[in-house]
Protein backbone atom coordinates (compact mmCIF):
# COMPACT_ATOMS: atom_id res chain seq x y z
CA UNK A 1 0.00 0.00 0.00
CA UNK A 2 1.18 3.66 -0.35
CA UNK A 3 0.97 5.49 3.05
CA UNK A 4 0.46 9.05 3.34
CA UNK A 5 0.58 10.70 6.89
CA UNK A 6 0.18 13.87 7.91
CA UNK A 7 -1.41 16.56 10.14
CA UNK A 8 -4.35 19.38 9.31
CA UNK A 9 -1.89 22.58 9.60
CA UNK A 10 2.23 23.36 9.51
CA UNK A 11 3.77 24.03 12.80
CA UNK A 12 7.65 24.69 12.19
CA UNK A 13 9.55 24.80 9.31
CA UNK A 14 7.98 22.88 6.02
CA UNK A 15 11.93 20.98 5.73
CA UNK A 16 11.64 19.54 9.05
CA UNK A 17 7.93 19.05 9.01
CA UNK A 18 8.75 16.57 5.52
CA UNK A 19 11.63 14.30 7.67
CA UNK A 20 8.44 13.33 10.14
CA UNK A 21 5.26 13.13 7.66
CA UNK A 22 4.67 12.85 4.02
CA UNK A 23 0.98 14.66 3.33
CA UNK A 24 -0.17 18.29 4.79
CA UNK A 25 -3.33 19.55 4.85
CA UNK A 26 -3.80 23.25 4.63
CA UNK A 27 -7.20 25.27 4.99
CA UNK A 28 -7.59 28.06 2.27
CA UNK A 29 -9.13 30.40 4.02
CA UNK A 30 -7.67 34.01 3.51
CA UNK A 31 -6.95 34.38 6.77
CA UNK A 32 -5.08 31.44 7.04
CA UNK A 33 -2.93 31.03 3.86
CA UNK A 34 0.25 31.88 3.07
CA UNK A 35 1.14 33.83 0.14
CA UNK A 36 0.89 32.24 -3.13
CA UNK A 37 4.89 33.01 -3.45
CA UNK A 38 5.63 31.11 -0.39
CA UNK A 39 3.24 27.93 -1.31
CA UNK A 40 5.53 27.83 -4.63
CA UNK A 41 8.15 27.78 -2.77
CA UNK A 42 6.99 25.51 -0.48
CA UNK A 43 6.21 23.37 -3.21
CA UNK A 44 9.82 23.24 -4.16
CA UNK A 45 11.43 22.58 -0.70
CA UNK A 46 9.66 19.15 -0.48
CA UNK A 47 10.28 16.05 -2.60
CA UNK A 48 7.68 15.19 -5.43
CA UNK A 49 6.06 12.36 -3.84
CA UNK A 50 5.43 14.83 -0.81
CA UNK A 51 1.39 15.58 -1.17
CA UNK A 52 -0.54 18.51 0.06
CA UNK A 53 -4.46 18.27 0.45
CA UNK A 54 -6.42 21.48 0.44
CA UNK A 55 -9.56 22.56 2.00
CA UNK A 56 -11.85 24.93 0.64
CA UNK A 57 -12.67 27.50 1.85
CA UNK A 58 -15.67 27.84 4.30
CA UNK A 59 -17.62 29.40 2.90
CA UNK A 60 -18.05 27.02 0.41
CA UNK A 61 -18.07 23.99 2.60
CA UNK A 62 -21.16 26.00 4.18
CA UNK A 63 -22.57 25.88 0.30
CA UNK A 64 -22.35 29.74 -0.01
CA UNK A 65 -21.10 29.33 -3.53
CA UNK A 66 -20.72 33.38 -3.97
CA UNK A 67 -17.54 34.87 -3.53
CA UNK A 68 -13.69 35.29 -4.75
CA UNK A 69 -12.27 31.62 -6.40
CA UNK A 70 -9.11 33.61 -7.58
CA UNK A 71 -7.52 32.87 -4.33
CA UNK A 72 -8.31 29.07 -3.61
CA UNK A 73 -7.40 28.25 -7.44
CA UNK A 74 -3.74 30.48 -7.45
CA UNK A 75 -2.95 28.01 -3.99
CA UNK A 76 -3.99 24.63 -5.92
CA UNK A 77 -2.02 25.78 -8.93
CA UNK A 78 1.11 26.81 -6.59
CA UNK A 79 0.90 23.15 -4.53
CA UNK A 80 -0.50 20.68 -7.01
CA UNK A 81 -2.62 18.99 -4.26
CA UNK A 82 -3.38 15.16 -4.43
CA UNK A 83 -7.09 15.88 -2.50
CA UNK A 84 -9.42 18.87 -2.32
CA UNK A 85 -11.23 18.46 0.57
CA UNK A 86 -14.90 19.83 1.59
CA UNK A 87 -15.69 19.26 5.06
CA UNK A 88 -19.40 20.69 5.12
CA UNK A 89 -20.22 22.12 8.73
CA UNK A 90 -23.03 21.02 11.17
CA UNK A 91 -25.06 23.56 9.22
CA UNK A 92 -25.32 21.61 6.14
CA UNK A 93 -27.94 18.94 6.55
CA UNK A 94 -29.39 15.98 4.65
CA UNK A 95 -31.96 17.31 1.89
CA UNK A 96 -32.64 17.69 -1.86
CA UNK A 97 -31.20 21.42 -2.26
CA UNK A 98 -27.72 20.01 -0.16
CA UNK A 99 -27.39 17.67 -2.94
CA UNK A 100 -28.32 19.90 -5.38
CA UNK A 101 -25.79 22.56 -3.97
CA UNK A 102 -23.26 20.03 -3.47
CA UNK A 103 -23.04 19.26 -7.08
CA UNK A 104 -22.65 22.62 -8.20
CA UNK A 105 -19.56 22.82 -5.92
CA UNK A 106 -18.11 19.77 -7.17
CA UNK A 107 -18.64 20.65 -10.92
CA UNK A 108 -17.00 24.02 -10.24
CA UNK A 109 -14.35 21.87 -8.72
CA UNK A 110 -13.82 19.05 -11.77
CA UNK A 111 -14.27 21.50 -13.74
CA UNK A 112 -11.13 23.34 -12.48
CA UNK A 113 -9.21 20.11 -12.92
CA UNK A 114 -9.63 18.49 -9.27
CA UNK A 115 -10.14 14.57 -9.51
CA UNK A 116 -9.71 13.41 -6.45
CA UNK A 117 -12.30 15.26 -4.02
CA UNK A 118 -12.59 14.32 -0.49
CA UNK A 119 -16.28 14.85 1.80
CA UNK A 120 -16.49 15.39 5.77
CA UNK A 121 -19.90 15.80 6.75
CA UNK A 122 -20.00 17.21 10.26
CA UNK A 123 -23.15 17.44 12.33
CA UNK A 124 -26.37 14.89 11.99
CA UNK A 125 -24.85 12.78 9.52
CA UNK A 126 -25.31 8.86 10.20
CA UNK A 127 -22.49 7.09 9.10
CA UNK A 128 -24.51 5.02 6.25
CA UNK A 129 -26.25 7.75 5.22
CA UNK A 130 -22.99 9.37 4.54
CA UNK A 131 -21.80 7.01 2.41
CA UNK A 132 -24.91 6.77 0.30
CA UNK A 133 -24.17 10.25 -0.45
CA UNK A 134 -20.96 10.23 -1.09
CA UNK A 135 -21.27 7.22 -3.88
CA UNK A 136 -24.16 9.43 -5.49
CA UNK A 137 -21.86 12.17 -5.69
CA UNK A 138 -18.78 10.14 -6.92
CA UNK A 139 -16.84 11.60 -4.64
CA UNK A 140 -14.51 9.90 -1.06
CA UNK A 141 -16.07 10.58 2.07
CA UNK A 142 -13.60 11.00 5.11
CA UNK A 143 -14.04 8.71 8.11
CA UNK A 144 -12.09 8.37 11.40
CA UNK A 145 -10.36 5.02 11.18
CA UNK A 146 -10.61 4.90 15.02
CA UNK A 147 -14.29 4.99 15.55
CA UNK A 148 -15.59 3.76 11.72
CA UNK A 149 -14.37 0.76 9.85
CA UNK A 150 -14.24 2.37 6.19
CA UNK A 151 -15.09 -1.18 4.42
CA UNK A 152 -12.28 -2.26 3.34
CA UNK A 153 -12.38 0.50 0.41
CA UNK A 154 -9.00 0.94 -2.06
CA UNK A 155 -8.83 4.41 -0.91
CA UNK A 156 -9.42 5.75 2.02
CA UNK A 157 -9.31 9.45 3.42
CA UNK A 158 -9.31 9.18 7.41
CA UNK A 159 -8.90 12.30 10.04
CA UNK A 160 -8.08 10.75 13.68
CA UNK A 161 -9.48 12.81 15.65
CA UNK A 162 -9.36 11.33 18.87
CA UNK A 163 -5.60 9.83 18.76
CA UNK A 164 -3.31 12.73 19.03
CA UNK A 165 -5.06 15.00 21.52
CA UNK A 166 -2.54 13.36 24.19
CA UNK A 167 1.56 13.30 24.03
CA UNK A 168 1.14 9.58 23.73
CA UNK A 169 -1.24 7.74 21.63
CA UNK A 170 -3.41 5.24 22.62
CA UNK A 171 -1.95 1.83 20.86
CA UNK A 172 -5.17 -0.16 20.90
CA UNK A 173 -6.67 2.61 18.95
CA UNK A 174 -3.42 2.83 16.39
CA UNK A 175 -3.51 -1.11 16.41
CA UNK A 176 -7.45 -0.85 15.31
CA UNK A 177 -6.44 1.58 12.61
CA UNK A 178 -3.76 -0.46 11.22
CA UNK A 179 -5.83 -3.03 10.63
CA UNK A 180 -8.53 -1.39 9.19
CA UNK A 181 -6.16 0.63 6.74
CA UNK A 182 -4.32 -2.64 5.62
CA UNK A 183 -6.20 -4.08 3.19
CA UNK A 184 -6.15 -0.38 0.99
CA UNK A 185 -4.35 0.17 -1.81
CA UNK A 186 -3.91 3.71 -0.52
CA UNK A 187 -4.36 5.53 2.72
CA UNK A 188 -4.77 8.87 3.49
CA UNK A 189 -4.38 9.82 7.50
CA UNK A 190 -4.70 12.71 8.73
CA UNK A 191 -3.41 13.08 12.68
CA UNK A 192 -4.84 15.70 14.82
CA UNK A 193 -3.42 17.17 18.50
CA UNK A 194 0.29 16.42 19.78
CA UNK A 195 0.49 12.52 19.11
CA UNK A 196 0.62 12.61 15.34
CA UNK A 197 4.21 12.44 14.98
CA UNK A 198 4.19 9.25 17.08
CA UNK A 199 1.50 8.08 16.02
CA UNK A 200 2.81 8.68 12.25
CA UNK A 201 6.08 6.45 12.99
CA UNK A 202 3.54 3.67 14.39
CA UNK A 203 1.74 3.11 11.22
CA UNK A 204 4.18 3.09 9.04
CA UNK A 205 6.35 0.25 10.91
CA UNK A 206 2.75 -1.28 11.54
CA UNK A 207 2.25 -1.22 7.69
CA UNK A 208 5.56 -1.84 6.92
CA UNK A 209 5.81 1.51 4.83
CA UNK A 210 9.45 3.35 4.83
CA UNK A 211 9.67 6.80 6.26
CA UNK A 212 9.26 10.20 4.43
CA UNK A 213 12.78 10.55 2.40
CA UNK A 214 13.81 6.46 3.19
CA UNK A 215 14.73 4.84 -0.26
CA UNK A 216 13.63 1.15 -0.30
Amino acid sequence: MQLFVGTSGLEGALERYAERFNLLELSTDAEELPRTRTLSRWRAAVPDEFSFCLRVPKAWAALNLEGPEQRFFEAAAALRPAWCVVATPSSVTPSRATLDRMKTLLDRLRGAGFERVAWEPRGVWQDEEAQRWAKELGVHPVVDAARVDPAREPVIYTRLRALGLEARVRISSLERVAERLRAAEEAWVVMEGRGAEHGARWLREALAEPAPGVEV
